[in-house]
């Protein structure tokens, strides 16, 4: 019991930035409006970071169009780089000794953030994506606006595979699409690459329309591998991350750059063998302790992977469920909520995490 009630000690102190349950929060939510027409193709503001000279002339250079497979983005860029798509939102184009690489990611966030979440998710990005990287340095970081774009650019140097980069990253929020582009060169890079880069960037043209047929927040994804590989499942990139662990067991914690959404994975630690009804009284309990006590469990199933199924909800301000299992002396408990007024950006969320959830071998 003490390690239980520790454990759930750890959780709620990092939770305690939460809005409590029911709070509003004041956020533009403009994703029931349809825009009919030719959708607005915009193109990318040139970073004045930049040192290369931004009008140098391809030259003799044969040249291609990308175009994304959604249609929310296109550049050029010479024939001989190679392009690359990771997952359904991310590509990287690069010349063959890498000393030139050019990626571009964007995500649907459902509706526009305000500029705090805004500026929550971009540092959520640059700290999922880039932070761990040995040798990372932010130089600089500005924001700016132009037209409907809201920019935040931010220099660093990092070491990827070895390799010393000069990196900067252009974050673009456009409505409720947001863009970023990195380019990255290294010092032995050629006038040549270096002005390439700096075309593709110049031609990459924005088509923000159609970012609103993407899963909010699930083109871009990272994985979550459970304690002991118990499991994975696809998380979002730009969700705040925090880990903890300690001799109680394990936390990881996701939130939505706007607070209105959650998702906890916790792995907690017992002594002795943990029936299936004690599990069930302990994550009653964890769930109170994080959502509140008039939590009301609207359903309950057992899955075929031995799984305990929830679903929740708490007055009228959050909808959730709650996946349940002991294993051998400890319980696994994962579950998430999110605001029920925004159920039609969060629940594809959750549907797209938890649908890629993977026993582990």
């Amino acid at each position: 019991m003490k390690k239980r009630i520790a454990f759930s000690i750890l959780i709620i102190a990092m939770l305690v930035y939460l809005p409590a349950c029911g709070e509003n929060v004041s956020v533009s939510k403009d994703n029931d409006t349809q825009t009919t027409g030719s959708p607005t193709q915009s193109t990318t503001v040139m970073p004045t970071a930049i040192s290369v000279n931004p009008t140098a002339t391809v030259g003799a250079v044969q040249l291609k169009t990308y175009t994304h497979p959604s249609n929310s983005f296109s550049f050029t860029y010479p024939a001989d780089w190679t392009i690359e798509e990771i997952g359904e939102g991310d590509v990287v184009c690069m010349n063959a000794d890498q000393s030139g690489v050019f990626s571009i990611s964007v995500i649907n966030t459902g509706y526009e953030l305000e500029s705090g979440a805004y500026g929550t998710l971009v540092t959520a990005l640059e700290t999922n994506l880039w932070v761990g990287y040995k040798n990372y340095t932010e130089v600089k970081r500005e924001t700016f606006t132009e037209q409907d774009s809201n920019f935040i650019q931010i220099s660093k140097t990092l070491d990827i595979n070895q390799i010393p980069y000069q990196a900067i990253t252009t974050y673009n929020q456009i409505g409720q699409a947001v863009y970023w582009i990195t380019m990255f060169k290294t010092d032995n890079i050629t006038e040549e690459s270096a002005n390439s880069l700096v075309n593709i960037f110049a031609s990459e043209k924005n088509n923000q329309e159609y970012v609103k047929d993407l899963v909010p927040y699930m083109t871009s994804i990272g994985i979550l591998t459970g304690p002991d590989n118990l499991f994975t499942m696809n998380t979002p990139i730009s969700w705040t991350y925090q880990h903890a662990e300690d001799n109680t067991g394990t936390s990881d914690i996701y939130t939505s750059p706007d607070v209105l959404s959650l998702v906890v994975n916790l792995y907690v630690k017992g002594d002795t063998a943990l029936t299936q009804k004690e599990a069930e009284a302990q994550s009653k309990d964890l769930l109170k302790s994080m959502v509140g006590d008039q939590v009301h469990i609207a359903s309950t199933e057992v899955l075929d992977d031995g799984h305990t199924h929830w679903n929740y909800t708490f007055e009228d301000s959050l909808t959730g469920e709650v996946f349940l299992k002991p294993v051998g002396n400890d319980l696994e408990f994962l579950m998430y909520f999110y605001a029920t007024a925004y159920e039609n950006v969060f629940s594809p969320v959750m549907q797209s995490m938890f649908g890629s959830y993977a026993a582990g071998q």
